[in-house]
């Protein structure tokens, strides 16, 4: 059984815990979602760098997409990678500390 989920509704939302162990199949998840989604992430944790850049590559190939609540590192990868501008908007990121 997987340590995460997708619940796909309005806004789309994920929980769980996300680390090198688990990220192909998650990201293979993430990338089946529709370009423009919503998604919430108030309850995703990143765990490991591995992740980190999996997930951020899975997120390019659904842009435009909105993050709710996205984890700290997610939003400062985006920002310091310059992504912002191009197809990703935060809403409320969170300011808790991944790995």
């Amino acid at each position: 059984m997987e340590s995460w989920e997708i619940k796909e509704e309005e806004p789309i939302c994920i929980l769980g815990d996300i680390a090198e162990s688990n990220v192909e199949a998650f990201c293979l998840a993430l990338e089946r979602l529709p370009c423009g989604s919503h998604i919430d992430m108030g309850e995703l944790s990143i765990e490991d760098g591995i992740a980190m850049a999996c997930i951020v590559s899975s997120l390019r190939k659904i842009r435009p997409v909105v993050l709710i609540e996205a984890p700290q590192m997610l939003a400062h990868t985006l920002y310091k990678t310059h992504l912002l501008s191009s197809g990703f908007q935060l809403i409320r990121p969170r300011e808790d500390n991944d790995f």
